[in-house]
């Protein structure tokens, strides 16, 4: 991203290069160059505007933000020490459409802030989340993130018709329950969380996508097999063991990737283990060598000696996956 800081140039900010995919500044910006900010963002409004904080920094105004009306998609990432206000959110422009805040601030208090942005599509925020039912009020919402969340409920969401993809990352005592009534879900992404009401995976029949790292879960987990329209399946890293026909038990999987097969999963035995009839590619972290080239025999498909290529992740700003 290109730094920012008053006063620059107008060339500074004349256009993007080739690969930026936006502006950060450490401090508010000055009068003049706030008016040219806002017609370079007018511009580009696909651009990121990141506002962050280093160590030894004082607190900084922000509520300037509010008279950059061109400003779609902003990143808050600022340290723990540093405040954000809650009230400074409210005099974003009501046209923002992406909205990151990995940490910066817990909405558990303040949420209904959110109902403000009418044509927001991303979001990504942190706290203590026991009802996001405010999300109604955010009809084009397709990408939901959750990081750092606590007591997270979903049972309020039922009418977010709009959401198709949901991240979960870092967060305790995430319930599951009525993630199924979201007629759009398709893909979920858990990475180092805990989770509760876990046989409720068995019900989200609109999954496409699932990639589960590094995560506990409150009781062992159920088959997938009504999972239908499960294509992509990522697991590593799991407590309690899972069994592996079990998680390949979805008709339409066809890739899958197992970090850590050998210790994720409970008595694994491939050459009784009946494999989707669509799956192409997978992936088994722990192979090498010759016993790699064994397993490929035995299930007559070719492991992957790598993942990077897999459609997996929690996501990031300008990364959606």
């Amino acid at each position: 991203m290109r730094e920012l800081s008053s006063p620059f140039q107008t060339s500074a900010i004349h256009q993007l290069a080739h690969g930026e995919i936006g502006v950060q500044l450490r401090k508010p910006l000055n009068d003049t160059d706030t008016l040219r900010f806002n017609e370079f963002l007018s511009r580009h409004p696909e651009a990121w505007v990141r506002i962050y904080s280093g160590p030894g920094q004082q607190d900084q105004d922000w509520s300037w933000l509010g008279s950059v009306s061109s400003l779609r998609r902003v990143w808050i990432d600022l340290l723990p020490e540093h405040r954000f206000e809650p009230v400074w959110l409210g005099l974003l422009s009501p046209a923002l459409e992406s909205l990151y805040l990995p940490g910066a601030l817990d909405l558990g208090k303040g949420i209904e802030v959110l109902s403000r942005f009418a044509k927001l599509r991303e979001l990504s925020i942190s706290g203590r989340l026991r009802d996001l039912g405010v999300l109604v009020h955010t009809p084009r919402l397709e990408s939901l993130k959750i990081f750092r969340g606590k007591d997270v409920s979903f049972r309020s969401m039922m009418d977010a018709r709009s959401i198709n993809r949901i991240s979960i990352e870092s967060s305790r005592g995430v319930s599951l329950e009525g993630l199924a009534a979201l007629p759009s879900l398709q893909a979920l992404s858990v990475f180092d969380s805990s989770l509760l009401n876990s046989d409720a995976i068995a019900n989200l029949i609109r999954l496409e996508r699932i990639s589960i790292v590094s995560v506990k879960f409150d009781s062992e987990l159920p088959t997938l097999s009504e999972l239908k329209n499960l294509r992509q399946l990522r697991i590593s890293s799991l407590k309690p063991l899972w069994r592996l026909e079990l998680a390949m038990s979805a008709p339409g999987l066809e890739v899958l990737s197992l970090d850590r097969f050998k210790k994720d999963f409970i008595e694994v035995d491939f050459a009784s283990l009946r494999l989707p009839a669509r799956l192409r590619r997978i992936y088994l972290g722990e192979l090498r060598g010759a016993e790699r080239d064994a397993m490929e025999r035995g299930l007559g498909l070719k492991i992957d000696s790598h993942n990077s290529d897999y459609p997996f992740g929690v996501g990031a700003v300008g990364n959606d996956w």
